[in-house]
Order: structure tokens, then C-alpha cells, then sequence
């Protein structure tokens, strides 16, 4: 009989595909994502090898330039050695071949201080040579026809900063982009930048020597830096100025001028660092936005370079990391897609034999036995078959032996239905056996709880006979000290408080009252610091027994009256002081009998209270506050001398 379709097939295939494909996408997802993380960085580095490429060339288009001004001034800085009356003809003809020999240099030109030729002014006077003033100046210019002529310098020349910038530094300038004209007509007027180098001999000042190129010069050059096609080049001065830039409007304005002021500032900041570095901001030009990367201009001699700025748009960057990807993404899919089919024609050659195996296996275990899979073939999937029609038929003959035992079983089951009974009525037997074994423990468990609450209350007794022997001791001391101080009052007080003078007397109606307040307070700590204190200066002041009068001054609280104390004392009148002290102590002496029998009486009660009891495990009304003060008043000895227990009981009652 042949085995039904079965959902086998479906899942194994599916199963088998996903073991197979997931690796297969995990490698793809992963070289896909490096390559294009690769080739993304690589666009950054080409991007700075551009930028540092181009930074190179126009480094060496000054570079060229500079070289030949400090050599120049070098020459100028020896124009001793020429004949007096030939060194103004010798510079001019020397910068004058400087045009001739490279005409991207738009002006040559020198200025001198005043008497720095060692010749007479008055003979060149008139000449391009000499200035109105008498300085000595030339300068060489192309005109608009690209012919180099003379120039003329006036006195307030002398003033710019293509001269006193370089006079006060010293060194070799690049100077802003400016606007200047060579003729003084305002049409003639070219946007210009100069590079400036002061002459000395033997570390005198003696003038400035100087190239002027156009910024139009610069304005090319830039152009012809394309970065990724869609990108382009800025110049930028040290002062955040741009030199050039495709967008002529932009000339002469400073960079990141579409920032936030406080952005600005810390654009501004890193250009005057003299650092490579670079951001990402959106560029009008491109209307994307764009990463852009700034690179010094690094003249020798110059502390402060220009940059040049390449605007790359990010998408230009990211563009060939992006086809790589699309690339390595589509020719993955085409793999997943092949070996996708692949899985799917042998995992179908193999899933069918399997699901007719699985189905014949439900059969049987539906109970149908005559179920038998036949598959054709040698390999595992046939002797499976073989094995699987040799295991139901040894299960038919197992089944039937097992209809053949059921009868024996069912001996059994009335058998042990006999036992269960007697084990029933054994059970019974056992639970009243339970019952008064039970009621014993419960009747023995009671007596041991009144034995437990007897010995507890031995306990106590014995902590209250403690407690009551202490009071009561207390009691027989004060009396007696009561007895005698009463005596000793009676027998001297008259006589010794009539030998006072007023102001004794006076004192002691001072003292008495204090003292009197203080006796009722039987835990007022004791200041021993002022005690001390006290009595050192009772005997500083030559007084006797300074501790016996400190302590009696202390019994009384008047430690704070150490002055008077000592002037009453060496005034006569030390016994208007003993005679409080001695009535104070009697006052406190009753303080202690009065608190030493309330606290005798509140353990008798605790007491009562404690060992009262009534039926046990019965349900008893309990007052708390009552309760807390009675543990409180038995368990009193337990409490360190210098611990206070303070009790806070809020009230609940309406």
C-alpha cells in the first residue's frame, strides 16, 4: 500500500536551505560591507593625497618665488660693495630682470630707508629712483599690455603694510590680499598679494625688497584643481580670507561666513593653528553636502600659512564605494539565486523516499500494521526501506504476544484489587492511632509552655529583686545623709550665716535658688572641663581646698561665675557658699529618696503586671504603651550608665 503525500518534503527543503544559504549570505553580506568600507576610506585618502598634491604645487609656485626674494635680498644686503654712484642703476636693473624672467610675477619693486645708499639723494632727484622725500625706491610693473615699465613710489608709500610689516617682523611676508594701483588711477586698481622680505647688513635695517602677483594668477591655478570631477579648490588666507574661489562673489570674504558666529570663531581658530584638518557642512556651490579639507600652504619663513580648501561632495566620496557594492550585492544574489536552485533538485531527489518513509511510519503508528514502503535502489535510502517493512512485521508478531499476556495482566489487576481493600481498612487503623497519639503531644505541649512561662518568671524575679535592692538602698543612704545633714544644718547654720556680710548674704540668695533647681535634675551632666578650671584658679588665687570649693561651686551650677566665686571667696564669705551647697545637697537627697520609691513602686507593679496570666493560647485585650513601659521599668539594670531612653508615643485616639 503506497504511503500518502506528506508536508515533509517542504520542510526539509526548507531546512536544507537555510543551512546552506545562510552562510552563503552572511560571507556575501560581510565582503560586500568591507570592500565598501575599503574602497569609502580609500576615497578619503585620495581626497588628502589630492589636496596635499595641490597644496605642493602652489607651495612651490611661492616657494620658487620666495626663494628667489631671499636670495635677492641677500645680494641687496652687499650693495656696499658697488660704486656709490651705480647702486640704485644695479638694483633697478636687477629687478627689473626678475619680470623679464617670469612673468606671473606682476610687480618688482625695493624700498629703502632714508640714507641707507650712502649716496647724495639731491643727484637723483626727479628720477624713478628717489622718492620727493629722498628715499630710494624702484618699482617695476607689467602694464596692461603686459610690457614692463617704471613705477613711482611716493612718501606715504612708506606707510603700508607691504613695508612696515615686514620692517617690524623681520622675516619673510605674505601679505593679505589688497587692492593697489601701480599708475594712482583708481581704473588701474589690481586685487593683488605681495611677498615682502626686509634687508640687513650687520643686523641694520636698511629697506624692503618685494614680488606683487595678481590674484587673478592664483584664481587659475585654483580652477584647475577638479577633485572626483564634482569637487573644487578655495585659497584661503591665514586670516581666513579667500584668495580665490569659482564663485567670484565670494572673493575677498571670509571663510565660514555661513556658520553660526561661535562656529566661525572655531573655524577661524583651527585656520590660524597652521594644521591640516577638514568638516563636513553643506555647500552652496553644490547644493550637497560636502566634506571639506584644508591644507597649509607652507612657506619657508612664514609662521602663519595660506591653506587650500578642497569642497568634495560627500556623495562624489561615497560613489565608487557605492557601485562596489552594488557590484559585489548583485553578483551575490546571482550566487544565492544558483545555489539556491541547486539545494532545491537535490533536496527534492532526497526529501520524496524520506516522506514516503514518514508516512508509512504514521501509519503504523496509527495502528494499520499491513503498511509496507518499498523504495528502489541500493543506497541508504533503499536499505532504510528494508530495514522499516523487517520492523513492522517483527512488531505485528510483538502485538500479538502482547494480546496474548493481557489475559495474565487482568489475574493480576483482581488480585491487587483484594490488596488494595486490606490496605484500606490497615490505614483506618493507623489514623486513630494517629488521632490519640496526637491529643497526647498536645496536652503534654501545654504543660511545657506553663513550665517554660515559670522558669521565665524565676528569672525576672531575681532581676527584680536586683531592682529593688537598688532603690532601696538609695533610700537608706539619702535618709541617713538627711539625718545627719540636718543635724549639722541645725547646729551651725544661725550662727555661721549671721557672720556674713551683706554681700555674702546677698550671694547666697543667688546661689540657693540654683542650686535648689539643680537638685531636682538628677541626670544633669556635670561640666568637669569648668570644674577644673574652676578650681586651678581657685588656687592661682591663693585660696584652700580650691577642689572642695569647685565641687560645691559644680553642686550648685554656677561654674559660669568664676570671678565672683573667687571675690566672695577671698572677701571672707566662703561659707555663704558651703551653706548652699549643703542645703542643695540635702534637697537632692530627697530628689533621690522621692525618684529611688517611685521607681521601687513602678517595679512592684511591673511586676504584678508581668506576672499576671490567664488561660493559655486564649485571646487577651494588650495596651501597647502600657506593655513597652513595663518591659522598660524590669529590664532597667540593663541599660548602660550612659544611655537615655527617650519614649515618643503618638496617640491614635480620636
Amino acid at each position: 500500500m503506497a504511503p500518502r503525500p506528506s508536508r515533509l518534503f517542504p520542510r526539509m527543503l526548507l531546512l536544507i536551505g537555510l543551512a546552506a544559504l545562510l552562510p552563503l549570505v552572511g560571507v556575501i553580506t560581510v565582503s560586500t560591507l568591507s570592500a565598501y568600507r575599503i574602497v569609502l576610506a580609500d576615497g578619503d585618502r585620495y581626497a588628502t593625497s589630492f589636496g596635499e598634491l595641490a597644496a605642493s604645487r602652489i607651495e612651490a609656485s611661492f616657494e620658487s618665488r620666495a626663494g628667489a626674494l631671499r636670495a635677492m635680498a641677500a645680494a641687496f644686503s652687499a650693495f656696499s660693495v658697488i660704486p656709490v654712484d651705480r647702486r640704485r642703476s644695479v638694483i633697478a636693473q636687477e629687478l627689473y630682470s626678475v619680470l623679464k624672467a617670469d612673468p606671473d610675477v606682476l610687480s618688482a619693486w625695493a624700498m629703502w630707508e632714508p640714507g641707507a645708499m650712502g649716496d647724495n639723494p639731491s643727484a637723483f632727484k626727479g628720477s624713478p629712483l628717489t622718492t620727493p622725500g629722498g628715499r630710494f625706491n624702484v618699482t617695476w610693473y607689467r602694464d596692461s599690455t603686459g610690457a614692463v615699465v617704471s613705477g613711482t613710489i611716493n612718501d606715504a608709500d612708506f606707510e603700508g603694510a607691504y613695508y612696515t610689516l615686514p620692517k617690524a617682523g623681520g622675516r619673510l611676508t605674505l601679505l593679505e590680499p589688497y587692492s593697489y594701483s601701480y599708475t594712482g588711477r583708481p581704473e588701474d586698481r589690481i586685487l593683488e598679494t605681495s611677498l615682502c622680505m626686509p634687508v640687513y647688513v650687520e643686523a641694520v635695517f636698511q629697506g624692503v625688497v618685494g614680488f606683487d602677483f595678481s590674484i587673478g594668477l592664483i584664481q587659475r591655478q585654483i580652477e584647475g584643481f577638479r577633485p572626483f570631477g564634482s569637487g573644487y579648490a578655495t585659497l584661503v588666507s591665514s586670516k581666513g580670507t579667500r584668495i580665490a574661489h569659482p564663485l567670484r562673489e565670494k572673493l575677498g570674504t571670509t571663510s565660514g561666513d555661513d556658520m553660526s558666529p561661535q562656529d566661525q570663531a572655531t573655524h577661524l581658530a583651527r585656520i590660524a593653528r597652521g594644521k591640516a584638518f577638514s568638516l563636513e557642512k553643506f555647500a552652496l556651490l553644490g547644493g550637497a553636502w560636502s566634506r571639506q579639507f584644508f591644507f597649509p600652504i607652507e612657506i619657508k619663513g612664514i609662521d602663519k600659512p595660506w591653506y587650500l580648501a578642497l569642497v568634495i561632495p560627500v556623495a562624489a566620496i561615497k560613489a565608487p564605494a557605492r557601485d562596489l557594492g552594488l557590484l559585489l550585492g548583485s553578483l551575490g544574489l546571482v550566487a544565492l539565486l544558483t545555489v539556491a536552485l541547486a539545494i532545491f533538485f537535490v533536496a527534492r531527489s532526497l526529501s520524496r523516499p524520506i516522506a514516503a518513509l514518514a508516512k508509512g511510519a504514521e501509519a503504523i503508528a496509527g495502528g494499520d500494521l499491513s503498511v509496507r514502503v518499498y523504495v528502489s535502489g541500493e543506497d541508504e535510502i533503499g536499505q532504510l526501506s528494508t530495514s522499516f517493512n523487517t520492523m513492522a512485521d517483527r512488531l505485528g508478531a510483538t502485538l500479538r504476544g502482547y494480546d496474548e499476556a493481557n489475559l495474565s495482566i487482568a489475574e493480576r489487576n483482581r488480585e491487587l484489587a483484594q490488596a488494595q481493600e486490606s490496605l484500606t481498612a490497615l490505614n483506618a487503623e493507623l489514623e486513630d492511632r494517629v488521632r490519640e497519639r496526637t491529643a497526647s503531644l498536645e496536652q503534654a505541649q501545654e504543660e511545657l509552655e506553663i513550665s517554660a512561662k515559670f522558669a521565665v518568671l524565676g528569672r525576672l524575679f531575681a532581676n527584680i529583686a536586683h531592682e529593688l535592692n537598688t532603690p532601696l538602698g538609695a533610700i537608706s543612704s539619702s535618709a541617713n545623709f538627711l539625718r545627719e545633714g540636718l543635724e549639722a544644718a541645725a547646729a551651725s547654720f544661725l550662727p555661721d550665716f549671721e557672720a556674713l556680710s551683706p554681700a555674702g548674704r546677698v550671694f547666697f540668695h543667688d546661689l540657693l535658688p540654683l542650686g535648689m533647681a539643680l537638685a531636682r535634675q538628677l541626670d544633669h551632666p556635670e561640666d568637669r572641663k569648668a570644674r577644673r578650671a574652676l578650681a586651678a584658679a581657685i588656687d592661682s588665687a591663693g585660696l584652700g581646698s580650691p577642689e572642695s570649693l569647685a565641687d560645691a561651686v559644680s553642686s550648685l551650677g554656677a561654674l559660669d561665675r568664676q570671678a565672683e566665686v573667687i571675690q566672695r571667696a577671698l572677701a571672707g564669705d566662703r561659707v555663704a557658699i558651703d551653706l548652699a551647697a549643703q542645703l542643695c545637697g540635702l534637697a537632692r537627697s530627697v530628689t533621690i529618696v522621692l525618684e529611688a520609691s517611685a521607681k521601687a513602686s513602678a517595679t512592684v507593679a511591673a511586676l504584678g503586671n508581668y506576672s499576671r496570666f490567664g488561660d493559655l493560647g486564649a485571646a487577651e485585650l494588650v495596651h501597647p504603651v502600657a506593655e513597652l513601659e513595663t518591659l522598660l521599668t524590669l529590664y532597667y539594670n540593663k541599660l548602660k550608665r550612659s544611655v537615655k531612653v527617650e519614649c515618643r508615643f503618638l496617640s491614635t485616639s480620636p
